[in-house]
């Protein structure tokens, strides 16, 4: 398995989960300069068009798709929800791995000491939900490697659920595609989503494998 030097880039040391210590803003959100991005994975994001235009029909939820570069996830490509009430984020928006769908994914396949690097420093709280506890984190990455998939329940955003499965290109994790709402509408079909959601990745990774 490839090894990563994660950053974790947190600013400060949050132990206990209150109103007091948990975070109220994202750092390091800073949009990315996606061109060089999407020029390097020209072949994936194009394969995998077909898969998310059929993912957001079939939910009406936002679909993402995410990469890794340079030690960050960063959103690529998305299709939007029609819903009144919906999700949206910006192309280009980098996440925190361990706080969301798609960064869980990513840590749960690289290797035990570069895991161990990025879980050298705290963990910010974004929300009551966010998994601070390094051990438990572990333990739940093991179980996402294991199903071939994560969730996220409001751990970046209160009151968002995130379903993510991993995309690898030449058997090396490259990123997730994810479905992502309101997590009490999502919440009703998510069982519905992860199978279509491993049945499109199943296709994109056959077609870049």
């Amino acid at each position: 398995m490839k090894s990563f030097n994660f950053e974790n880039k947190s600013r400060d040391s949050r132990k206990e989960l209150s109103d007091e210590n948990i975070a109220p803003y994202l750092p390091g959100r800073n949009l990315v300069d996606i061109t060089g991005i999407i020029k390097k994975n020209k072949k994936l994001i194009t394969v995998s068009r077909k898969e998310m235009d059929h993912l957001v029909k079939l939910s009406n939820e936002a679909v993402y798709l995410h990469l890794l570069e340079n030690k960050q996830l960063v959103t690529v490509d998305k299709y939007e929800s029609t819903n009144y009430v919906k999700l949206s984020c910006e192309t280009g928006l980098p996440f925190p791995l361990y706080a969301t769908a798609p960064g869980k994914v990513i840590l749960a396949h690289i290797d035990e000491s570069s895991l161990d690097d990025y879980l050298d420093e705290e963990l910010i709280a974004y929300t009551i939900n966010t998994i601070v506890d390094k051990d438990r984190l572990k333990a739940e990455l093991k179980k996402v490697k294991e199903n071939g998939c994560a969730t996220s329940y409001g751990e970046l955003e209160a009151g968002v659920l995130s379903i993510s499965v991993p995309v690898f290109e030449k058997k090396e994790i490259k990123g997730a595609i994810s479905i992502a709402g309101p997590e009490y509408r999502v919440y009703k079909r998510q069982g519905e989503y992860l199978t279509a959601l491993l049945e499109s990745v199943k296709k994109i990774n056959q077609k870049l494998n």
